[in-house]
């Protein structure tokens, strides 16, 4: 899914996943596993998979009661996943982002931390992160224009710290 989005392209993903993770004795139990229930995955499993393939802005779009066996609650949850913005290069050109609230401090996927109200230099990348769904809304997103300055590497804007605490 993933390879044929575009930067900030959504994905909606649906799955059987359990409060919790199921034990091995419970996996090994034929009838659990003829009727699908072994192969659920705890929510922040199925969350850390969808992240591993590289998705980010996780929103939840629905979820409701499947079922209860041997002490495991499982539900059908529906997310919303979105495919990040990547230039060729992170590039610094100004811009900064001022999250709304209503908490006090909020970190997206890529670690940037965001304290209400205050302005946070980013790159280009996480400016077009942050314009998009699901972020729109939440932060206003300046562009200060100047010259481009390139910092890219393998941590991005992180490299020379902006954008993260």
């Amino acid at each position: 899914m993933r390879r044929v989005l575009r930067g900030g392209g959504r994905a909606v993903i649906s799955d059987i996943v359990s409060d919790r993770e199921i034990l091995p004795e419970h996996q090994a139990d034929e009838d659990l596993w003829g009727s699908c229930y072994t192969g659920a995955l705890p929510v922040r499993g199925f969350i850390a998979a969808l992240r591993e393939a590289g998705f980010i802005g996780f929103t939840r779009i629905a979820e409701s009661p499947w079922g209860e066996k041997v002490g495991y609650r499982f539900a059908s949850l529906t997310l919303a996943a979105y495919k990040p913005f990547k230039g060729d290069q992170c590039l610094y050109q100004g811009q900064s982002a001022v999250y709304l609230g209503p908490y006090a401090m909020v970190e997206d996927d890529a670690g940037h931390r965001f304290h209400r109200l205050q302005p946070v230099d980013i790159c280009t990348d996480t400016a077009a992160q942050l314009a998009a769904p699901p972020y729109a809304g939440h932060f206003v997103v300046t562009p200060l224009v100047q010259p481009a300055v390139s910092i890219s590497g393998s941590a991005g804007c992180c490299s020379t710290g902006r954008g993260c605490d």
